[in-house]
């Protein structure tokens, strides 16, 4: 019989969560300050380069927008919405600067005019470090690195319908991975080349057309703009199965940070030995101990690693 004890973490089936701290969070709504019906540039601080539209849509709960008029000169390549000035500071080193946003792609009306939106990180010397893209014409979503390049994540989103999009963002240790609507969209990808470049500085939203004298009216609808620093919490630790005394471990923790799961058959100082790293993109994630054969006794550890 194979005998398991795990240490470092607790013998539930739980979330853990982490501690946040908002640095900047609206909802775009009245009380907020943002009139409906009018251009979201100028309000709350906001502004725009580029001439096509944006603004705040009314409704039970208002949110915000890019793009549907077209821009006013042929010789545009887009237009940028956001809000500049967010202090973010000094991130722990436990801890990832957390963007969540509710957006959907609205579909034009006219057949072949389909444009690109984009979510882009900016630092403060206004250089780009990344762009998440959602292209209205496949349909798939790409990202573009701070080095430039167009790359595939392999997923892809449909029109007119809501999605909760979360990109985490680790200064500290030069990486940004993104979820949409729980899904790992596996980017796992440098923020900057340098160190010079890790600097928080703007989220924008961003219209980028694919022919400036014939965008179509699609537009990003966006709400619940949220910017925080997580701190991580203390994984959790399960024993899922024990199949052929193999055991399948669940590690479950704050989505964004990455834990190690770590074995040992005696606990002396020096016996653990790393078995599986890997990163939370949605609540939990299995692992099999690759032990071959399985010991009669096994300890089991989770915690959070850099």
């Amino acid at each position: 019989m194979l005998r398991i004890v795990l240490l470092g973490a607790l013998f539930l089936a739980r979330a853990a969560f982490a501690a946040s701290t908002v640095i900047y969070s609206t909802g775009f709504e009245r009380s907020q300050g943002f009139q409906p019906n009018i251009p979201l540039s100028g309000q709350g601080g906001w502004i725009n380069d580029g001439t096509g539209g944006n603004g705040v849509r009314e409704g039970t709960n208002q949110d915000a927008y890019i793009g549907y008029s077209p821009p006013v000169f042929d010789d545009e390549f887009s237009t940028t919405v956001w809000k500049p000035g967010i202090q973010v500071g000094t991130i722990p080193s436990n801890s990832v600067l957390r963007f969540t946003v509710d957006m959907s792609i609205m579909d034009s009306t006219e057949y072949l005019y389909y444009d690109e939106f984009h979510w882009s990180l900016y630092n403060p010397n206004n250089q780009r470090l990344f762009s998440l893209i959602f292209d209205n014409d496949s349909l798939g979503i790409y990202f573009s690195p701070v080095d430039g390049g167009f790359f595939d994540t392999g997923f892809s989103f449909t029109t007119n319908l809501s999605y909760h999009l979360e990109i985490s963002m680790d200064f500290n240790r030069n990486w940004w991975n993104a979820t949409l609507q729980g899904m790992d969209l596996g980017i796992n990808d440098i923020l900057g080349t340098n160190k010079a470049q890790l600097r928080f500085g703007d989220i924008d939203a961003v219209w980028s057309y694919r022919d400036p004298a014939f965008a179509g009216d699609n537009f990003m609808a966006f709400d619940n703009y949220r910017i925080s620093i997580d701190t991580s919490s203390k994984p959790s630790l399960q024993v899922v199965s024990t199949t052929n005394r193999q055991a399948r471990l669940r590690v479950t923790g704050d989505n964004g940070f990455r834990y190690a799961v770590e074995a040992s058959a005696s606990l002396l100082p020096g016996s653990w030995v790393p078995i599986s790293t890997n990163t939370v993109a949605s609540t939990s994630f299995d692992i099999l101990d690759p032990i071959q054969p399985p010991p009669s006794r096994r300890f089991y550890r989770a915690r959070w690693v850099p």
